[in-house]
């Protein structure tokens, strides 16, 4: 399953926002074994948790819109989160969003 595009015909794709790359990859037409994963709105994020438990993953990365990819560089505007974590970290995000 494809989640993201770094690279597209012959170069990266890394200096543009996620939102940006989130739209190149939903362009190409992909074959049905490999997919893209859909994606969530930050409203629906119940729904986000659901698909990821259904679908047997560990969790999810949280990205905003118009983070750039930063290879080896962590950064705030992605969050990594493991399913068990879930209530914890919506949790913290309601709380930092008073």
């Amino acid at each position: 399953m494809a989640f993201d595009l770094l690279w597209l015909d012959d170069g990266p794709t890394i200096g543009e926002t996620y939102l940006a790359r989130r739209e190149l990859l939903e362009s190409l037409a992909l074959d049905r074994d490999c997919g893209v994963i859909p994606r969530y709105p930050a409203e629906d994020l119940d729904a986000l948790l659901a698909a990821s438990e259904r679908g047997g993953m560990e969790g999810v990365v949280l990205k905003r819109d118009r983070s750039q990819y930063r290879p080896g560089a962590r950064s705030k505007a992605w969050a990594k989160v493991k399913c068990s974590a879930w209530p914890e970290h919506l949790e913290r995000r309601r709380l930092t969003m008073r």
